[in-house]
């Protein structure tokens, strides 16, 4: 017996969708095993592009070699993120410890809502 040269319409789009929904299963089921993973390759790409566009207009521009030009960018990225850590850290820490401070009075004011509902 031999199938003929062209399949229906129905029987195809019948074994393909089951197909490719497996197909996303799997692939959503690699993605969160390697999330960490993929999320740092796809932040330093992103970086890496950024960074780029800085480093060709020093070649261009100012005629630094693409090694030296690599160089000062990179400095200038690491003093950046550094003084941006330098100013929203404190302030991310003050913020934590108002958010310490603040949270048993919520839980107890949720806890005394809950309470008055429930009477």
């Amino acid at each position: 017996m031999t199938l003929p040269s062209r399949l229906p319409r129905s029987l195809v789009l019948g074994f393909v969708f089951p197909v490719i929904v497996l197909n996303l299963w799997v692939f959503s089921g690699l993605y969160r095993a390697f999330e960490g993973v993929v999320s740092t390759f796809i932040l330093a790409g992103v970086i890496a592009l950024i960074l780029n566009i800085p480093v060709r207009l020093l070649q261009k521009r100012l005629g630094f070699k693409r090694s030296w030009a690599i160089v000062a960018v990179f400095l200038l990225f690491s003093v950046g993120v550094i003084l941006a850590s330098a100013t929203l850290v404190p302030m991310l820490v003050i913020a934590f410890f108002r958010l310490v401070q603040t949270l048993p009075e919520w839980i107890d004011s949720s806890d005394s809502q809950q309470h008055q509902r429930a009477a």
